[in-house]
């Protein structure tokens, strides 16, 4: 039997000057590579570049039975599962349709928005093309980039309160300039914000991230420094929390219904994770959706698969599952075929 297995990733070597957030992608590789010796692979690495012919070469000749799938980069994430897709090659994580709907968060929320669902909310947002409009009080927005996830380029200065789209623009259009990424506005909820980690169409423990010691004038936001920069305030502050009280059930069965609606809506039947802010009536909106989140060893997807009492490799062994079974089930076709 066939046991080889390719890593695709943009990131397969430590190099200097790397940020935070593309080392911590090296020790995902590391750390999947690891989990599929355990679980009886033979493992190569393949660098995913723009040399197509050639990596479609290197795959040929290694006839792996599958390739898992970490690209990242936002110049490389959608290219990645179009390519595998298109010659044939059985891969793990989310498909093209999957992966181009939520890395682009105005697609993903326009599709949300036009489900006109109760049970699946996302924040009103303001972007270039947003039409001009002065608000009856003062609105209070996050600028985030529109194609970049990890916390990139969000900070605490990232809150703004504005009284009319214009002036919203205006600070997109600095944004651009200064970062070289489009950014749109989204409105900011003022609450709590929890994680819904799935896997094969299954939900895992619900995680809240707790703002511990924030002093009341600073915004309550997963931020770059919260994220990547473990000596910091931010860092420090944000633990992620799976024990709820009572009073706290109404607002998870919120979170899985809207989550429910959501796995559906986005095909998110391999590994993914819904980001929400809840606001102070207890109301979930839905402000990110990662389809193929990080899976190093200190993911917020790792630690939720931990609550649900498994290990690194029995997580990797679920995200793998489905792609064997349909191998297997392509491979009886053929069979029939032949006959």
């Amino acid at each position: 039997m066939n046991k080889k297995v390719a890593i695709l990733s943009d990131i397969i070597s430590l190099k200097k000057n790397l940020s935070k957030d593309l080392i911590d992608t090296y020790y995902q590789v590391k750390h999947v590579n690891d989990a599929l010796i355990t679980l009886g692979y033979d493992v190569v690495k393949l660098k995913f570049d723009l040399n197509l012919k050639k990596l479609n070469q290197k795959i040929n000749k290694l006839n792996p039975l599958f390739i898992f799938n970490l690209v990242e980069s936002e110049d490389k994430i959608l290219l990645a599962p179009t390519f595998l897709e298109s010659i044939k090659m059985p891969f793990t994580g989310a498909s093209y349709s999957t992966i181009v709907i939520t890395t682009n968060k105005v697609i993903m929320k326009n599709m949300i928005i036009r489900q006109n669902n109760k049970l699946m909310k996302t924040p009103i947002y303001i972007d270039q093309d947003s039409k001009n409009l002065n608000f009856k009080k003062e609105k209070k927005f996050i600028i985030k980039p529109i194609e970049h996830h990890s916390s990139i380029n969000i900070l605490g200065s990232s809150i703004i309160n504005s009284k009319n789209s214009q002036e919203v623009k205006s600070k997109l259009k600095e944004n651009k300039k200064k970062n070289n990424m489009n950014f749109f506005a989204e409105e900011y909820i003022d609450g709590r914000e929890f994680n819904v980690a799935v896997l094969n169409n299954k939900i895992l423990p619900v995680q809240e991230i707790e703002f511990i010691n924030y002093p009341e004038e600073k915004p309550k936001i997963v931020c770059y420094k919260a994220k990547w920069d473990e000596n910091s305030f931010e860092y420090q502050n944000t633990p992620r929390k799976y024990d709820f009280i009572k009073k706290d059930k109404k607002i998870l069965d919120g979170l899985i219904k809207s989550s429910l609606i959501c796995m559906e809506l986005f095909k998110l039947d391999s590994y993914a994770r819904i980001d929400y802010r809840v606001n102070k009536n207890g109301v979930p909106y839905i402000i990110d959706i990662n389809a193929n989140p990080c899976l190093s060893t200190d993911s917020g997807f790792f630690a939720a698969c931990q609550k649900n009492k498994m290990t690194y490799e029995n997580m990797i062994k679920e995200i793998i599952d489905p792609v064997l079974k349909n191998i297997n089930i392509n491979k009886k076709g053929e069979n029939y075929e032949n006959k």
